[in-house]
Formats: C-alpha cells, sequence, structure tokens
C-alpha cells in the first residue's frame, strides 16, 4: 500500500501544489419586496378586571339657592282656647247706708289664686326639627298666635328659642344669612314658611298636603270616597 500524500492534489490541473484564498465579502443585496399580509390571529382572552380604586375626596358644598317667593296665606285656623283671667282689680268702695243683706260693697278675691294674664319665653314650645313631630309643634305655634294680635307681633322676635339648642335644626338655623334670620323675626308666619321650605323640604310639604286630603274624604259614610270624586 503506498503511503498517504501530505497534501491534497489541485483540482483544476495538474502542476504543482496551489493555495486557495478565500474572496472578498461581496456587497449586500437589494432588499426583496414585502411580502403578504399574514392572516389576522384569533382575539385573546380579556384580561382579569382591575381593582377598584379609592373613594375620591368629598366635594365642596355648594351654595345656599335664592329663597322663594313666599306662598299664599292658608285658611284660618281653628279658635284657640279663652284667655286666661286678668288680674285682680283694686277693691271698691264700700256703699252707703246700713249694713243689710243686700249693702256688702265690692269685695275683693282674698288670698284665692288667679291665673296670670302673661306669656313667658320658657313657656314657648320646643322642637329637635324631627320631621316627624313638625306637624304639631306648627299646631302650638299657631294656637299661640291665636291669643291675640299682640302675641303675634311679638311671637317672630323669639321664634328662634323653641328650637332646642343642641339639635341639627338650630344649627341649621345659625347658618343662615343676617338677611334671612331678620326676615324670620319679623312675622312668626315668616319663620315657619322658612322651616318648611329650607329645612323639611317639598317632599315633607306634599306629604302632608296628600294627608290632609285623606283625613277630609275618608270621613264616616265616604270611607269610599276619594279626593278626585272617583
Amino acid at each position: 500500500m503506498s503511503s498517504k500524500p501530505s497534501s491534497f492534489p489541485n483540482p483544476i490541473g495538474t502542476g504543482s501544489q496551489t493555495t486557495i484564498k478565500k474572496g472578498d465579502k461581496g456587497e449586500r443585496g437589494d432588499k426583496g419586496p414585502v411580502g403578504d399580509k399574514g392572516v389576522k390571529g384569533e382575539r385573546g382572552d380579556d384580561g382579569r378586571r382591575g381593582e377598584k380604586g379609592e373613594k375620591g375626596d368629598k366635594g365642596d358644598k355648594g351654595d345656599s339657592g335664592d329663597r322663594g317667593e313666599r306662598g299664599p296665606q292658608g285658611n284660618v285656623g281653628p279658635s284657640g282656647l279663652p284667655g286666661p283671667r286678668g288680674e285682680k282689680g283694686p277693691p271698691g268702695d264700700g256703699g252707703g247706708g246700713d249694713d243689710g243683706p243686700n249693702n256688702e260693697g265690692s269685695k275683693g278675691y282674698g288670698n284665692e289664686p288667679y291665673l296670670k294674664n302673661e306669656i313667658k319665653i320658657e313657656d314657648l314650645p320646643k322642637w329637635n326639627g324631627e320631621h316627624a313631630s313638625a306637624l304639631a309643634y306648627f299646631w302650638r305655634i299657631l294656637h299661640l298666635a291665636s291669643l291675640g294680635e299682640k302675641v303675634q307681633k311679638n311671637l317672630g322676635a323669639w321664634m328662634w328659642k323653641t328650637l332646642e339648642a343642641d339639635s341639627e335644626v338650630y344649627q341649621w338655623y345659625t347658618l343662615l344669612s343676617d338677611a334671612d334670620r331678620q326676615s324670620m323675626h319679623d312675622d312668626y308666619t315668616e319663620f315657619i314658611d322658612a322651616v318648611k321650605e329650607d329645612w323639611l323640604g317639598s317632599e315633607w310639604v306634599l306629604e302632608m298636603q296628600r294627608t290632609m286630603e285623606i283625613q277630609t274624604f275618608r270621613q264616616k259614610e265616604h270611607e269610599n270616597e276619594s279626593p278626585a270624586g272617583s
């Protein structure tokens, strides 16, 4: 067997052995045309819903609206109880003549008790602003007003004393403007209107109107009658 040659033969001819060198790198060819757009894939599953964010800060309280016009005056309420008896007058002069049985002269009450004709501030009804007791509170005020013109003129200036000091309705009253409070002091009916419109609200007024209609039209022997006459 012959020995292995020390180098590979020249593949392009015979002769002396040559060494093949690697040529230089050619220039990069031009970019080919863009291929066709692939088919649109299916929509992925919806992601998990994010957690609820924190509650935002409460906004500032808006300005109070303008006070509405005063409504028409309601019907006259029921007559109040008779007023208390007046104070005892001075004793009269003794009658002339003898001391017969029909000539005793004027006699006073002596030590007998009597009713004093006055209303103190602490005698005014108190109210804590609850809707359920508002109607009874208004009736007590109207009863006081029915005692006379002098009571009506002075009642408005002291109506604020009927609001319990630690109640929310009293705090509402103190936050009113000076002009609104003065208007309420001028007339007790202005005070009542302001409480009805600005504190109790229109829903309370409508509910009271419906209650009055039911009481008026659902009387004895007319239980099935309605305010509309249906």
